[in-house]
């Protein structure tokens, strides 16, 4: 399966932030898939992402793959005429509201409707994005995790509450300093990694909507009106409950939302995923 040549597109952020992106198709008046990485990632990260393109753009859907300011750890990047460095480990994680708002204005300019689609933590940012704007759309999560059970387990013992107070009595608030490996990473099942970060954009995930959004154990009040397209993989390493139980937690938040549990396959809903976006474009076309 080859996918078609992508555009290199740039776009500004809402705050100005220049950001590029990978752009599948680019038919006008066609449907449009944004898709927002996850942690420290970056628009070829979600390793499906040409296979999707591909089976997308053979149905009519434009695929647009953004970096947001969390790509990568650590990049340059430009504010307008400021030169700043940005990325995974240093953005604070509120950024992404402005980030996915540039994208979506862009994409506007061509497309019949947005669909907003997130992999891992980027689930997060979709989401907290249409909290923040009400600009309700059609909503594609793939692979959403509970982070707040994620960093429960990987501190192995160490309250979340009392690694947040410790973390600030012993590290910087306000430069690059980095968190010891030992801080934050994902240590669950047959994953365990560390994730470079510094304390400001720790504080931005621990005490934000990352460790609230899809939090299991805790009614969230909140309600995103549109639907959803959920996709899980049973064998995924970085779930902390049955797939079942984040089905039921999103159900409750979501105006509708339509399950796909892939049997076999992982976080990066592989070998499945092929299924899986095939029956995500008849999603797209089928309101």
């Amino acid at each position: 399966m080859r996918a078609p040549t992508p555009q290199i597109i740039e776009f500004s952020s809402k705050t100005g932030l220049l950001l590029q992106g990978l752009l599948f198709g680019g038919i006008r008046g066609a449907p449009t898939v944004i898709h927002v990485h996850g942690s420290c990632g970056n628009f070829l990260s979600f390793s499906p992402i040409l296979r999707e393109a591909s089976i997308l753009t053979d149905r009519g859907i434009n695929l647009l793959s953004v970096n947001t300011s969390a790509c990568d750890c650590i990049r340059e990047g430009f504010r307008g005429s400021t030169y700043e460095y940005v990325g995974g480990a240093v953005s604070e994680f509120g950024e992404c509201v402005g980030d996915i708002g540039g994208a979506v204005e862009y994409a506007s300019a061509f497309s019949s409707k947005i669909v907003l689609q997130g992999h891992s933590l980027g689930c997060d940012r979709i989401v907290y994005y249409q909290l923040s704007t009400a600009d309700w759309r059609d909503t594609v999560l793939l692979s959403p995790c509970d982070s707040y059970h994620l960093h429960q387990i990987f501190l192995g013992g160490e309250t979340v509450e009392a690694h947040i107070a410790r973390l600030k009595r012993e590290y910087p608030l306000k430069d690059f300093s980095l968190l010891a490996p030992k801080e934050y990473g994902i240590r669950n099942k047959g994953e365990d990694y560390k994730i470079p970060i510094t304390l400001r954009t720790f504080l931005s995930i621990a005490e934000g909507p990352p460790f609230q959004l899809f939090r299991l154990d805790q009614t969230s009040d909140y309600l995103v009106q549109s639907r959803a397209f959920v996709g899980i993989g049973q064998l995924d390493d970085l779930q902390t409950a049955g797939p079942i139980t984040m089905f039921d937690h999103l159900a409750q938040r979501f105006r509708g939302v339509f399950r796909a549990l892939l049997a076999n396959s992982d976080h990066e809903m592989e070998p499945e995923a092929d299924q899986l976006f095939l029956q995500l474009s008849r999603w797209i076309t089928h309101d």
